[in-house]
């Protein structure tokens, strides 16, 4: 069982519907449709947009917002035929490229996202979304250099973000700077002292990294501003294990096991401190009730038989 990463820190950014919602003084059908998603009535901004649709087929914010409506119900092939109607109509509009971007991220079609992020910074070289998720492509491919370039188009405040400089602190780490990179993160604690999901998000850069002590004590951290938080007393138990602080580790698994007794992993986690300490009965009486509880995972199997 590996990181547990609920809590991850900033959805670089949703959809972003293009500008002037009014047109001639009325309310146009996407502003209506916009209202009506700002008051979680998706259903029936979408029925807007359809209807306008009928009676103006080329309008493309329409068809952009009603793009973006699709994928956020994850009907991606809907919203795939109206991003490419939309595109023959606006091929060069940013907004349009960046949620066609957003898109085939969400579809985990990387190079196509990436392509479509290009063309977005073709015609907005600073553009926050698309930047970020170079950047992000660039980090998750190892081209840790392509990352800090993305990184230096950013404008302030969207720069100084804390998801733009979890970036940056990765792809100084990438390309080999791990002095900028660690001085990076500590400045993340800083600032953000009280903010769960970055603090949370540093940890588990630091078990990326390998650097398992200071993750723990990262985590703790974290755990103060939630001291029930499941996810966080996982990976504490988790990085503590793996720097070798065994007592913290099976306290992080039995304060989960506490609120979750059947939770898979942390059962897994606890078997694993008691390996390591040598107390192989109560590490197979944990695998034990987890392999009850998921007897197809091969990982409990081969660690059961061991």
């Amino acid at each position: 069982m590996g990181l547990r990463t609920v809590v991850v820190v900033v959805i670089l950014s949703g959809a972003v519907a293009p500008p002037n919602m009014f047109a001639h003084g009325g309310v146009t059908a996407y502003a209506q449709a916009t209202s009506l998603l700002r008051q979680g009535m998706v259903k029936q901004a979408e029925e807007v947009l359809r209807i306008d649709l009928r009676d103006h087929p080329e309008d493309d914010r329409d068809l952009n917002l009603l793009g973006t409506i699709l994928d956020a119900q994850e009907r991606f092939d809907e919203a795939e035929e109206i991003y490419s109607r939309a595109l023959k109509i606006a091929p060069n509009s940013a907004s349009l490229l960046n949620n066609l971007g957003n898109h085939y991220a969400a579809r985990g079609q990387m190079d196509r996202a990436r392509a479509a992020y290009l063309r977005v910074i073709e015609f907005d070289a600073h553009h926050s979304n698309a930047n970020l998720h170079l950047a992000q492509i660039s980090v998750a491919q190892n081209h840790g250099q392509d990352a800090l370039g993305y990184l230096d188009n950013l404008l302030e405040p969207d720069r100084s973000s804390p998801t733009a400089q979890l970036l940056r602190a990765e792809a100084l780490h990438l390309t080999g700077q791990q002095v900028s990179s660690l001085e990076v993160l500590d400045q993340l604690e800083k600032q953000y002292p009280k903010s769960t999901s970055v603090i949370f998000s540093v940890g588990l850069t630091l078990v990326d990294w390998g650097r398992y002590d200071d993750a723990a004590r990262v985590f703790t951290k974290a755990l103060a501003t939630r001291p029930t938080d499941t996810n966080i007393l996982y990976n504490l138990g988790l990085a503590a294990t793996r720097a070798g602080h065994f007592d913290r580790a099976e306290e992080s698994f039995q304060a989960v096991l506490k609120q979750q007794p059947d939770d898979v992993d942390a059962l897994c986690g606890l078997a694993r401190v008691y390996e390591a300490e040598g107390h192989d009965e109560r590490a197979a009486e944990f695998l034990s009730k987890a392999h009850r509880l998921a007897p197809r995972l091969p990982e409990i199997l081969l660690t059961l038989a061991k």
